[in-house]
C-alpha cells in the first residue's frame, strides 16, 4: 500500500480525476493527500475529498500567496479547519526562488500557520525554495512538539539533522530524479528510512 502524501489534483491539469485515481489505485496507491494551498483552492480541495473517499486534504497558505494573508483570510482558514476534517496545514513556508511576496509577508503567514498547527495538533507541510536558512530559523524556534513534513526536501545536512532530531517526515518525489539533485540525494542517504514519505506534487 502506498500513500501519495502531496498532490494537486484540483489544479486543472487532471481533467479526469477518476481516471487518475484508478491508475493510482492500480499502481498500489490507496490514498492521496490533496494540498489546498490557498484561498482559491480551499473549497475545491474540500469538495474533491467529499466526492472521493480515497482523498484526504490539507488547507493552508502557500508562500506565493502570502500577500493575501489578512485577518479575514486567517479567520476563514481557522473556520474551515474547525468545520472540515483536514489532515494537515499547508503548504506553508518561504519561497525566495520565484518572484513573489516580500520575505516579511511570507514570514508572517508562515508563523501564523506554525501556531495554528500547534493549536490544532495537525502536522505542518513545509514548502521551501532557496530559503533554507529562513525556514530553518522559524522551525528551529518553534515549539518542539510541532509536527512537520518537509515537502520536496531540498536542503542541507543541517535541516536533515533538525528533522531527525524532532521526528519529522521528509517528502521525496520527482526532484530526487533530477541530475542536478545529486547533493540532496547524498544528504538523504543519511535519513532514516521510516522518516521518508512519497509524493508526486
Amino acid at each position: 500500500m502506498f500513500v501519495d502524501t502531496h498532490a494537486h489534483l484540483d489544479d486543472g491539469q487532471f481533467p479526469d480525476i477518476e481516471a487518475v485515481l484508478t491508475a493510482a489505485h492500480d499502481a498500489g496507491v490507496t490514498r492521496v493527500v490533496n494540498i489546498g494551498y490557498g484561498p482559491k483552492r480551499w473549497r475545491s480541495t474540500i469538495e474533491l475529498a467529499q466526492r472521493y473517499p480515497d482523498i484526504a486534504f490539507t488547507l493552508g497558505l502557500h508562500p506565493s500567496e502570502a500577500n493575501q494573508f489578512t485577518p479575514d483570510i486567517s479567520d476563514e482558514l481557522g473556520r474551515l479547519l474547525t468545520a472540515e476534517p483536514a489532515v494537515g496545514i499547508g503548504e506553508a513556508g518561504i519561497d525566495l526562488f520565484h518572484d513573489g511576496p516580500a520575505l516579511e509577508q511570507q514570514q508572517t503567514a508562515f508563523d501564523f500557520q506554525i501556531q495554528l498547527a500547534l493549536e490544532r495538533g495537525l502536522p505542518l507541510v513545509i514548502h521551501q525554495r532557496a530559503a533554507e536558512r529562513e525556514v530553518y530559523d522559524q522551525l528551529a524556534a518553534a515549539d518542539p512538539s510541532l509536527r512537520v513534513i518537509l515537502h520536496s526536501f531540498d536542503a542541507s545536512q543541517t535541516m536533515l539533522d533538525l528533522a531527525v532530531d524532532r521526528g519529522w517526515f521528509i517528502g521525496v518525489g520527482g526532484l530526487m530524479s533530477r541530475p542536478s539533485a545529486s547533493a540532496v540525494r547524498a544528504v538523504l542517504a543519511d535519513a532514516p528510512l521510516e522518516r521518508l514519505i512519497l509524493e508526486t506534487d
